[in-house]
C-alpha cells in the first residue's frame, strides 16, 4: 500500500466528512459542505499552476488548521443534527488520518492533567469533547470536569 502525505489524508477526512454531512438537513451543514467544494477547486488551482508557489505540504498546514477548527462549525448545526455530525466527524478522522485523533487525545490530556485551558484552540478541543460525550450514559462525570473546566476558561 502506498504511504498518504499528509494532505491526502486531510483532503480525504474532509472527502469524507462532507459525504456524510449530506445527509444532515441543515443549513449550516449545507454550508460546510459548499466551503468544501470551493476550497478544492481552489487547491486544484494552485496546484495545478507552478507559477502559484504553493505546494500540496502549504495546503496541507492550512487544512490541518481548518480540520481543528471544524469542531467549532459543527457547533453551529442544529442541535437535532449535531451529534450526527460530530460522529461524522469522528469517523473520518478514525478512518482517514487516526494520527491527527492520537494527537488531539495527547492534547486533551495535557489540558486534563494541568487542570486548564491555555488558549481558544484548547477550548474548542474541550468543547467538541463535551458534544460528544454530551447524552452518553456513563459519562457523568467527565462532562462535570469538562463544564468546570470551559466554565473556568470563559469567566476569564
Amino acid at each position: 500500500m502506498l504511504k498518504r502525505s499528509k494532505y491526502d489524508k486531510l483532503f480525504a477526512v474532509f472527502e469524507s466528512l462532507c459525504a456524510q454531512l449530506a445527509a444532515v438537513p441543515d443549513e449550516n451543514a449545507l454550508g460546510l459542505i459548499s466551503s468544501w467544494e470551493k476550497a478544492k477547486v481552489q487547491y486544484a488551482q494552485w496546484l495545478s499552476d507552478p507559477q502559484s508557489g504553493v505546494i500540496r505540504s502549504k495546503v496541507a498546514v492550512g487544512l490541518e488548521q481548518g480540520l481543528r477548527e471544524t469542531p467549532q462549525r459543527l457547533q453551529r448545526i442544529a442541535p437535532q443534527w449535531r451529534g450526527k455530525a460530530v460522529v461524522a466527524l469522528q469517523t473520518a478522522i478514525e478512518n482517514e488520518f487516526p494520527e491527527f485523533g492520537a494527537k488531539q487525545q495527547d492534547a486533551l490530556a495535557k489540558v486534563l492533567s494541568r487542570g486548564s485551558i491555555r488558549g481558544e484552540s484548547e477550548f474548542y478541543l474541550i468543547r467538541h469533547e463535551v458534544e460528544c460525550l454530551e447524552g452518553t450514559s456513563g459519562s457523568e462525570a467527565s462532562l462535570s470536569k469538562y463544564y468546570g473546566l470551559l466554565e473556568a476558561y470563559e469567566s476569564r
